[in-house]
């Protein structure tokens, strides 16, 4: 028997990650005095959860040329994560103090923007679109 967990840790979108090196940036800039401020726009991203999904699987030697096996990919049928989602900056959303108390080099929205619920984006090479799935296979040696 076999029992496999794939896990996957929480994770920033890309913009979010150069977002926040920008930040760190301008936070060394401002406490040195030395360097360039680089821009940049708060961000309304959504992390994306942890995931993980469990696969079971087992071997049988019926004898010593005969074997069966058969397992369930995705064993609770998990979901995959969307991986787009925003909250936006909806109407009514004061954008100039989105930067209040923000280091320098934060850049108000020019744009209000609707939130964006992923629209069913995902990452196909990390998350199980399949859901679960079943094998069986039968090995016979001469």
């Amino acid at each position: 028997m076999n029992l496999r967990w794939r896990h996957l840790p929480s994770v920033i979108q890309a913009a979010d990650a150069a977002t926040k090196a920008n930040i760190a940036n301008d936070e060394r800039v401002v406490a040195s005095g030395q360097g360039v401020l680089l821009s940049y726009v708060p961000s309304s991203n959504q992390a994306v959860d942890a995931y993980d999904i469990f696969d079971l699987s087992a071997t049988w030697a019926i004898t010593d040329n005969v074997s069966l096996r058969a397992g369930i990919d995705n064993l609770f049928d998990k979901q995959p994560v969307l991986t787009a989602v925003s909250n936006g900056f909806p109407q009514g959303t004061d954008l100039a103090g989105l930067c209040a108390g923000k280091v320098k080099g934060c850049t108000a929205p020019t744009s209000y923007s609707l939130p964006n619920a992923g629209l069913g984006t995902t990452n196909l090479g990390f998350y199980d679109i399949m859901g679960r799935s079943y094998f069986v296979g039968v090995r016979l040696t001469l």
